[in-house]
């Protein structure tokens, strides 16, 4: 919060995820690789911010944990949004994170969650021209 990113990093690298690593605590390292992803995003490290993302995605899978999943979803589409994915070819990969995401979100009934994704969804099927969800079929965004 008082904007010292390398410290915070420094912190979650060498000090938290080594604990919860040693402990075999896997949500931890789970949310830890998370505020790690956030640090590197915050850095303008959007590459790293994602594969560390991806690392979480198969963690939360494996341990069935939905709000997780979710959760990382959302961020991997901000993130490839952020680094331009969407004019690369990328937008069928960004519209899947976010349609599982929703889903998800939906599933948990998590008000808060369905309206940030709801609106990120909304937002990118209307950049490739859907007029409504039921215009988005899986295959719609492939360049």
């Amino acid at each position: 919060m008082r904007g010292d990113l390398d410290g915070a990093l420094r912190i979650r690298e060498r000090e938290q995820l080594p604990v919860y690593e040693a402990l075999g605590d896997k949500h931890s390292i789970a949310v830890t690789k998370g505020k790690i992803a956030d640090i590197l995003q915050m850095r303008g490290n959007l590459d790293g911010a994602l594969a560390m993302h991806l690392e979480r995605l198969a963690t939360a899978e494996a341990m069935q944990d939905l709000d997780g999943m979710v959760h990382v979803r959302f961020s991997c589409a901000q993130i490839r949004l952020q680094r331009g994915d969407h004019e690369q070819g990328g937008m069928q990969l960004i519209y899947e994170d976010l349609d599982e995401a929703f889903g998800g979100a939906r599933q948990l009934k998590r008000p808060d969650a369905i309206g940030a994704i709801g609106v990120l969804l909304a937002q990118v099927l209307a950049m490739g021209g859907a007029k409504s969800p039921a215009h988005a079929p899986r295959g719609a965004y492939s360049a």
